[in-house]
C-alpha cells in the first residue's frame, strides 16, 4: 500500500498536476486508479510518462486494463455518449436523468455479475445436503453483502 502511495499518489500531486495545462484528478482504490484530464494532450502526456515511471521500479501496467478513453459528456458538441469504462466492478456510462440532463450512470459489470451468479450456484450445489436453516443463513449473508455493495442508483436491472 505504501508503494502505491509513493508510486502514484505523491507523484501525481507533486509532479503531474503542476505540469498540466487543464484540470486533472485521480481516483484510486488499492492498485486500481482512474486519472481524469480536462485536455486530451494532458492525458496523452500522463499515459506516456506513467509507463516509464512504473518500469523504473520493475513494474508493468496491465495492457488490457490501461487505456485512453474519451469520456466527454454528450451533447456539448464533442462527446458521443457511446464510451464506457469499468472501475471497481461497476461500468460507468453516460445516461440521461429524469429531467433530461446528462449524468454518469453505474451498473454492475457483466463479467462480475456472471462470476457472482456462478459462485452462488456452485456454493448451493456443494452445500445442498446441509440443513435448510444453515443454507438459508449463509445465503442471507451472501445476498445481503451483494445488495450492500451493488444496491446503488441506476443499477436495478443488474442488481
Amino acid at each position: 500500500m505504501l508503494s502505491n502511495l509513493f508510486l502514484l499518489d505523491g507523484w501525481f500531486v507533486k509532479a503531474v498536476k503542476p505540469r498540466m495545462k487543464g484540470e486533472a484528478s485521480m481516483v484510486r482504490y488499492a492498485d486500481d486508479a482512474v486519472i481524469m484530464c480536462e485536455l486530451k494532450e494532458d492525458a496523452e502526456r500522463i499515459y506516456k510518462v506513467l509507463e516509464a515511471r512504473f518500469e523504473k521500479y520493475g513494474l508493468k501496467i496491465h495492457p488490457e486494463k490501461t487505456r485512453l478513453l474519451d469520456f466527454t459528456r454528450p451533447g456539448n458538441g464533442q462527446g458521443t455518449g457511446d464510451s464506457s469504462f469499468t472501475f471497481l466492478e461497476f461500468t460507468r456510462y453516460w445516461t440521461k436523468s429524469r429531467k433530461g440532463n446528462w449524468m454518469v450512470g453505474r451498473k454492475t459489470d457483466s463479467k462480475r455479475l456472471k462470476r457472482a451468479i456462478a459462485s452462488i450456484s456452485a456454493w448451493c450445489k456443494a452445500n445442498r445436503s446441509q440443513p435448510l436453516q444453515k443454507q438459508w443463513e449463509t445465503l442471507k449473508v451472501k445476498i445481503t453483502g451483494h445488495y450492500a455493495y451493488y444496491g446503488i442508483s441506476l443499477n436495478s436491472r443488474k442488481f
